[in-house]
């Protein structure tokens, strides 16, 4: 193993007005003009509240040489551009905030050290800049409607994400070095053939290297292995030779299987690196997408789940993570931004796909030199996560407002040059992302399958608990509402009163259920009429969204301390992988009378289940049932939907004489499992006395 050290800790930093100041200027500073700051972090949540612009960072450190090896340094991220000193001598210019980037430290000396870096990150000039003709590839950081200040024009840029927001490494490898992994999978058969292409650094002339390949599967036991000798040369640093693994075990999202890893361990000349890998496959046949050759539905959301990198726990992805599992949700799409690299260790682990989008959200620059650096960063972004076999998807723009016909182009051509197994789409534009009952409309026009058949985005907001709603508006701002302070921090005001007419009633508590209930009923109705539509022609939903990354109000269904919302029970519900549909035909149903519904078994499963157990009971909402039916039993065909409604349409008699509100649970068990359990509200009314002789009208 190589040597290497973090020089995380405590770093000395030094805002300036000035973005010309010159190194020389700021190494000249007086010392009482730096503070100290412990990296990695974004500076808004360590010291520098709304900082927008240059700030300098320097580390003094020492260090031992190491005879026969080079010295690197490697910052792991850094929001937005980064030019970086070492002795005094430059070492070189980074653009971009999520890819780790490596310079030679040749400058470094033994014994005490001095580094510094300048870090810039822009509030970019309101109007001939931002929002339409933006140049930082930032995404959802710089520009969007769940972020400190929404749209607004003044305040939209505030909570600027810049700074050191990962880790920055001292190493030594060998001067030729491998600087890239990829693998290549073809499964034929009972077998698959994987093709390692491994990218060299440091060349500077035509050598023959040994190169020693093992592959490992999660067990330990070598599954394939490979010695041999290459020529390679600066022109061409690359090389590639294949294993053949028999009998592969396929990594599978959570519902259909298993997550096998296989570890790679490549060592070409002295240096050695160790990489994780699985075999799987996805492809689109039509609209339908196919994991491991299955027809797969993608019941999935949307997630921004941090707005400054750093402050991203491991335990609040772990967190992310199972409840996403919790909630039936096979795939999330990570919104319009790239996360932090443990999010996709995770997913891989837990068997969560991802469709992961590059960081452009809405419009940009439309020179070529944007368009040069945006096709370079894509590439870094497919370099950088490529062999995490949970992400199925690249998506190079979120709605790019007439540059899916310019830029897009340029960046499918840029990914498909860096992988070519994964589905790569130019973008995910407005019409895949339905709104009614939020943005326009009403919530039953989600009946006409709006955005089909992949729908990427819909949703409602809700506002999220009061003890919530406490950390972050102040007494004065909170009730009666200041709605200022509330847009700042995304909600939005037109929507919940003039569309989705949300009642506030006279109280916080009666204004926080009215917006829960509602975005849960939109997104049961929703959610329930897609996934009824399953492959005629819907192909998958993504939710928006799931988790605040800020101390906001949104569309998601947790609130930024990872507290859900009703619309979190709701999506429980409507996403299991065996879904017992349950629809009431009218909003009132009458006592004493058989209760309207319709009633179709969903299974996403990729396997039959024969003899599932369908039962149902009425509950008052204080829990006691007041009605219990026979059960019936099914039969479930895989990757299948049957309607049982001719089954329960006469079967459910509401008892005589009791009105009321209640709820419906409708539960489908396999044994002592329960594979779905849903809770219906029911509104039952008495007919008035002098009504009972009229018939009814049967509309069956």
């Amino acid at each position: 193993m190589t040597p290497s050290f973090s020089l995380a800790g405590t770093w000395l930093y030094r805002p300036v007005a000035d973005d010309d100041a010159t190194y020389d200027m700021i190494i000249a500073s007086h010392p009482d003009e730096w503070q100290k700051m412990t990296l990695p972090a974004n500076w808004h949540v360590a010291g520098l509240p709304s900082q927008d612009g240059t700030v300098w960072f320097r580390r003094s450190f020492d260090s031992v040489p190491h005879d026969g090896l080079i010295p690197l340094l490697t910052f792991a991220g850094v929001d937005y551009i980064a030019d970086v000193w070492l002795n005094g001598t430059f070492l070189g210019h980074h653009e971009g905030y999520f890819a780790p980037f490596t310079f030679a430290a040749e400058s470094l000396q033994e014994g005490p050290n001095d580094l510094v870096v300048r870090v810039f990150s822009p509030r970019e000039e309101a109007g001939p800049v931002w929002p339409h003709r933006k140049r930082a590839i930032k995404g959802i950081f710089g520009h969007h409607d769940c972020r400190p200040g929404a749209w607004h024009p003044t305040f939209g840029q505030d909570g600027n994400t810049g700074g050191i927001w990962n880790d920055v490494t001292l190493s030594w490898r060998p001067a030729v070095r491998i600087q890239d992994v990829q693998t290549l999978v073809s499964l034929e058969g009972d077998a698959a053939t994987v093709v390692v292409r491994i990218g060299l650094a440091g060349l500077t002339a035509a050598q023959n290297l040994p190169v020693y390949v093992t592959c490992r599967d999660a067990a330990g036991r070598i599954v394939d292995e490979r010695k041999t000798t290459i020529v390679v040369s600066p022109e061409d640093p690359i090389a590639s030779l294949g294993l053949r693994i028999a009998a592969p075990e396929l990594w599978w999202s959570w519902d259909h299987g298993d997550q096998p890893l296989y570890d790679l361990d490549v060592a070409v000349g002295d240096d050695a690196v160790s990489q994780r890998f699985s075999i799987r496959t996805i492809h689109q046949e039509g609209d339908a997408w196919f994991l491991n050759g299955q027809r797969t539905f993608l019941r999935g959301t949307n997630i921004i789940p941090a707005l400054w990198l750093s402050t991203y726990t491991a335990e609040q992805i772990a967190t992310d993570v199972r409840l996403m599992k919790e909630a039936g949700l096979n795939i999330v799409r990570v919104h319009a931004h790239v996360t932090r690299p443990e999010f996709y260790d995770a997913c891989d682990a837990a068997g969560l796909m991802v469709w992961q989008d590059f960081s452009l959200q809405w419009s940009y620059d439309l020179s070529p030199d944007f368009a040069a650096e945006a096709v370079s960063q894509i590439r870094a972004m497919v370099r950088l996560l490529r062999h995490h076999p949970s992400i199925v998807i690249w998506c190079c723009h979120n709605e790019p407002a007439g540059q899916e016909f310019t830029l897009d182009p340029l960046l499918v051509q840029a990914v498909r040059a860096e992988d070519g197994e994964r589905i790569v789409r130019s973008h995910s534009d407005f019409s895949e992302h339905p709104y009614p009952g939020w943005y326009y409309g009403h919530t039953q026009e989600f009946a006409a399958l709006p955005g089909a058949p992949l729908i990427s985005e819909f949703g409602a907001q809700a506002l999220p608990s009061v003890e919530t709603l406490q950390t972050f508006l102040p007494p004065d701002k909170l009730w009666p509402a200041d709605w200022e302070a509330w847009s700042y921090h995304d909600f939005q005001y037109e929507q919940t009163f003039w569309v989705a007419g949300v009642e506030p009633g006279e109280s916080l508590e009666s204004f926080v259920e009215a917006s829960q209930r509602y975005q849960g009923e939109l997104l049961r109705y929703a959610i329930d009429t897609y996934r009824r539509a399953r492959y005629s022609p819907i192909t998958g939903v993504f939710q928006f969204m799931f988790v605040d990354g800020w101390p906001s109000i949104t569309w998601s269904v947790l609130d930024y301390l990872r507290q859900p919302k009703l619309g979190y029970q709701v999506l429980k519900e409507v996403c299991s992988p065996v879904y017992l549909s349950v629809r009431l035909a009218t909003p009132v149903s009458r006592a004493g009378l058989p209760l309207p519904v319709s009633v179709i078994l969903i299974n996403d499963l990729h396997e039959t289940i024969i003899g599932v157990t369908i039962s149902f009971r009425l509950l008052t909402l204080a829990e006691s049932c007041v009605a219990e039916w026979p059960a019936q039993r099914a039969n479930m065909a895989a990757d299948d939907k049957i309607d049982l409604s001719k089954a329960w349409e006469k079967a459910l008699t509401l008892p005589t004489g009791q009105a009321g509100s209640y709820v419906l649970e409708g539960r489908c068990t396999f044994g002592a499992k329960t594979l779905s359990l849903v809770r219906i509200p029911v509104i039952v009314k008495c007919l008035p006395e002098a009504l009972v002789p009229f018939k009814t009208v049967d509309m069956g």
